[in-house]
């Protein structure tokens, strides 16, 4: 136990009082016992909704209390005044007052199988939700960069590397610092790199051998494998425990590889391509392999091969075909020669139609007029279509018990951020207020380690996100207090 005793008071209002006044006071009115639900337990927060139908539309007090002994422990009070839109299972029907709160101090595990959330005052406690969350994970996502600079420039970046000439690596102490965050972020949702090459680190295979095992399962990382990397490297990822690495690839086609990821040389793609494969195969506990493609007039009539070939034969996981963002830096004649049209976005989402969105994903852009279910485009023949290369097949290898549970669906499950950049919401419809996760926060940080946190939204994301705050990352040594400063609940 992590000694809750003594960090909490011992105090009930369930002990019943012994005074003459008390004896001889008239019973209290009865009250309808307030609705409500307990969606997250963890061993550090609570979150939930609850109601009190005598006064449906009044934010109501609760306590959060520990079971199990004499008496229950008071722990932590607050009060239901969050929005309900960030809510797995919101009530079906009339109003209802959200709340979250970070406990006071982590306790046990048996701890928190007696933990309930009641009025404030007593009565009975709120039921609990039936698969509701279970661990503490208030980074939704951290997005580091380890270096600033890439070793490719390809047409479509989405960062400008115009006024880029040296690379800037993170040191040691700044990684170590960023290690602390690792334990509150999910599976899959914690970059090693999210605008530039993380390969064009020095030490990056030391880097990666430094994190914690147990935590090795949150990381990901995006590269084009156009860099010649020593053995060591593919050793290192095959018994690295990693979540995933993100493989960018337009074609296998020579010619347009090169032309899509400019200062790549196809054959170097290809020898690293073999040896991450080799190593995936072999390693004891190697990352899972994702592609990103991006969609384009020169590559789009591969597209639908270029898929099946990846799943079929170079070990895909999942493979993500994405549309470009608008950037202003990004050269006009490419995007008037390159950009798809409606008709060709709606053609290839039909052509990758049948595979599973857990498979494969293909993001369309913003704002795409729909198809209005008139027969399949068809496209018209290019004007010079490359030959695809052929290329050499991989072989494929006892305490008390909770209060009654409600009948509820289990949350689907969050799908893992593949962009290599936080994709730009679109405009909150007009009436609509941007509804914020609460205790819920993105990092980015830079290789000089400046960290950046903003909000995450439930609903109604705003185009322009500000940040809350930034701080360095040196300067962060308890990321559980930082963040309830920044969201006391």
């Amino acid at each position: 136990m992590f000694g809750i005793k003594r960090l909490f008071s011992n105090r009930s209002r369930d002990v019943p009082r012994s005074s003459a006044a008390s004896l001889q006071a008239p019973p209290p009115a009865v009250r309808p016992a307030y609705q409500g639900l307990v969606e997250q337990l963890s061993t550090r927060h609570v979150a939930g909704w609850m109601v009190d139908p005598a006064r449906p539309g009044e934010a109501p007090d609760f306590e959060v209390v520990l079971t199990g002994g004499p008496a229950p422990m008071i722990i932590a009070e607050g009060r239901a005044a969050r929005q309900t839109d960030w809510l797995a299972h919101p009530p079906s029907s009339g109003p209802a007052h959200g709340f979250h709160m970070v406990l006071p101090a982590n306790l046990s595990e048996s701890e928190r199988q007696r933990l309930r959330v009641r009025p404030a005052g007593g009565g009975p406690a709120l039921a609990h939700a039936k698969h509701p969350q279970q661990d503490y994970k208030p980074i939704r996502y951290a997005a580091l960069d380890i270096v600033d600079n890439c070793n490719l420039r390809c047409p479509f970046c989405l960062y400008d590397y115009a006024t880029t000439h040296r690379t800037n690596t993170m040191s040691d102490e700044v990684f170590d610092a960023a290690i602390r965050l690792m334990p509150y972020v999910g599976e899959g949702h914690f970059w090693l790199s999210c605008l530039h090459e993380p390969t064009m680190h020095p030490q990056f295979a030391s880097m990666i051998e430094r994190i914690p095992a147990e935590f090795r399962s949150n990381i990901f990382y995006t590269s084009n494998l156009s860099r010649r990397m020593p053995q060591e490297y593919y050793d290192v990822l095959g018994r690295s425990g990693l979540n995933h690495l993100n493989v960018s690839i337009e074609s296998r086609n020579p010619e347009l590889y090169e032309r899509m990821r400019k200062g790549a040389k196809h054959r170097i793609f290809m020898e690293s391509w073999e040896k991450l494969l080799a190593a995936c195969q072999s390693g004891p506990n190697p990352p899972k392999i994702r592609y990103i493609m991006m969609a384009y007039k020169s590559n789009l009539r591969e597209i639908p091969e270029l898929v099946a070939y990846l799943r079929d034969e170079r070990m895909a996981s999942f493979i993500d075909v994405r549309y470009t963002f608008n950037m202003s830096h990004i050269d006009g004649a490419f995007k008037q020669e390159e950009f798809l049209d409606p008709e060709e976005w709606h053609w290839l989402a039909a052509q990758l139609g049948h595979y599973p969105p857990s498979e494969v994903n293909l993001s369309l852009p913003p704002g795409l007029p729909p198809h209005g279910g008139a027969p399949q485009p068809e496209l018209p023949e290019p004007a010079a279509a490359l030959p695809t290369a052929a290329l050499p097949t991989a072989a494929l290898p006892a305490a008390e018990p909770p209060p009654p549970v409600p009948e509820a669906a289990p949350p689907a499950p969050e799908p893992a951020p593949f962009a290599a950049a936080p994709e730009p919401a679109p405009a909150v419809p007009s009436g609509h207020r941007p509804v914020i996760q609460p205790g819920v926060f993105e990092f980015r940080v830079s290789y000089n380690g400046k960290a950046c946190i903003a909000p995450i939204y439930a609903a109604h994301r705003p185009d322009a996100v500000p940040d809350l705050t930034e701080i360095n990352i040196l300067d962060l040594h308890d990321p559980v207090d930082f963040l309830r400063s920044l969201d006391p609940g």
